[in-house]
């Protein structure tokens, strides 16, 4: 029985994207980028790599600051519900909602966007 991506494509089977995507990001794939963008900030002891709802993000002290994005490859930020809005409302955002519950200091922010000063501004509203 085929395991993993490589051999279901060997085998000519169709993997759904929604799948594919889920296992591309397990893998960690997708989020190379994050891991890229904040490697600076971690290496400057600006922020530590910490765990969130089991997933790997970073944070400021104790504040969870962003993460890779988990259904797409954006990042994930905790920004003042404002901003929030702001970002959401004019496109260059979309809403974080685990389990349905949408979470008012976060945003997910695409990956064609400079992912750079969202994170100053995140750390900005961490204190840090």
């Amino acid at each position: 029985m085929a395991q993993t991506l490589h051999e279901l494509d060997d085998l000519g089977s169709p993997i759904p994207p929604r799948i594919r995507r889920r296992a591309e990001r397990m893998s960690g794939k997708m989020s190379d980028r994050f891991w890229d963008e904040v490697g600076p900030l971690r290496a400057a002891g600006r922020i530590e790599e910490g765990t969130m709802f089991g997933f790997r993000c970073v944070r400021a002290g104790t504040t969870f600051v962003a993460m890779p994005g988990h259904e797409s490859d954006g990042m994930v930020v905790k920004l003042p519900a404002e901003r929030v809005t702001e970002l959401i409302d004019s496109g260059r955002g979309s809403p974080v909602a685990p389990a349905g519950k949408v979470f008012r200091e976060w945003v997910e922010i695409a990956a064609t966007e400079d992912w750079g000063a969202f994170l100053e501004e995140a750390l900005d509203f961490a204190g840090e």
